[in-house]
């Protein structure tokens, strides 16, 4: 028999906070360069221009809730 070792990262409010923060403009910023390389006339599917719209402006929600 196998057992599973459980594995716990404790790490206060802020900092998880923080990480989330950093990983939502790191994304928001992926998007938004796709968006302006798609203006440039690089091929982006359609779906994907209204998708990454939308997702830019929930990031931009979101960023707002932790204050940013």
């Amino acid at each position: 028999m196998v057992k599973k070792m459980s594995r716990q990262v404790d790490i206060s409010g802020e900092i998880a906070d923080g990480i989330t923060v950093v990983n939502l403009k790191d994304h928001r910023d992926y998007l938004s360069k796709e968006l302006e390389d798609y203006e440039n006339g690089h091929w982006l599917h359609p779906d994907d221009v209204v998708m990454s719209k939308q997702l830019i402006q929930a990031i931009d929600t979101l960023l707002e809730y932790f204050g940013h």
